[in-house]
């Protein structure tokens, strides 16, 4: 069993002063439409158009109980 997960290609919009990007467009040419969209909607702002490269998820970590010893001492 391979520990590699597969997901598909996407591009992003950024605009460096803007909110954090949350669309995937499944191709170059969408993502290069909707930066130049968002260009001609918002002068002065620079949108661009980032490639994901690499990805990475960790596993969940196993979650174990935690036993106290008790205290002798009252204080």
């Amino acid at each position: 069993m391979s520990d590699k997960i597969t997901e598909e290609q996407f591009w992003l919009v950024w605009n460096p002063s803007g909110r954090v990007p949350t669309y995937r467009h499944l191709s170059k040419a969408s993502a290069n439409t909707e930066a130049r969209r968002l260009a001609r909607a918002n002068p002065e702002n620079t949108f661009f158009v980032l490639k994901a490269s690499a990805g990475f998820r960790a596993a969940t970590p196993e979650l174990k109980s935690v036993k106290f010893a008790i205290d002798p001492i009252p204080f």
